[in-house]
């Protein structure tokens, strides 16, 4: 009978599974990655990997907490000075710095992909998690407008899909666009 994993092999385990999924979701896409491939990487039996996650799909959860950790982190490093600049240009970068993952997701259809295989409560906490991190946000400005943070959560979703029309927006300047419209959505959860 095999050995049960210890506290701290289950957490190695888990970082190495995390961190391959984040590296073959941005090279191939989530549909793509297969459970052999982050057993492989992991080192661990394909019996081992359902110990951790029920499907593949659900370690995409780990993707978004990264980023909304890397996100909070930066507004953190500002809190006393977050002006319509700083937060746009946070924003602005977390899309550029992780652009292999946000096409990886947004161009391959992985967000439909997801859509159909994730349960309704994975996506609901999504979208929740948004909302709570919109909170966040709106807690660092001095004197914000009173603005539903769902909107403003959705204005940001929506911005970030603009990345699967980077061809037609411009490759060579979609950069400077997606900044000019997520400097249009903060400046609006500033008072004059």
């Amino acid at each position: 009978m095999a050995k049960a994993f210890d506290d701290n092999e289950r957490k190695l385990i888990k970082d190495k599974l995390k961190e391959g999924a984040l590296l073959f979701i941005q090279q191939q896409g989530v549909r793509k990655t297969s459970v052999d491939e982050l057993v492989k990487y992991a080192n661990i039996s394909k019996g081992a990997f359902y110990l951790f996650y029920t499907s593949k799909e659900l370690q995409h959860g780990y993707s978004n907490n990264k980023l909304e950790k890397e996100f909070l982190n930066a507004i953190n490093k500002h809190t006393d000075n977050i002006t319509v600049d700083t937060l746009t240009d946070i924003i602005s970068d977390l899309l550029i710095n992780n652009k292999p993952y946000f096409v990886s997701v947004f161009v391959n259809s992985d967000v439909e992909y997801l859509s159909r295989k994730l349960p309704q409560e994975v996506l609901s906490k999504h979208v929740d998690d948004d909302v709570m991190l919109a909170n966040e946000v709106l807690k660092f400005i001095p004197e914000s407008k009173s603005i539903d943070t769902k909107v403003f959560a959705g204005a940001l979703r929506a911005a970030f899909l603009t990345i699967l029309n980077e061809k037609t927006i411009g490759t060579d300047i979609y950069n400077e666009v997606f900044k000019f419209i997520v400097r249009g959505i903060v400046q609006q959860l500033f008072k004059d």
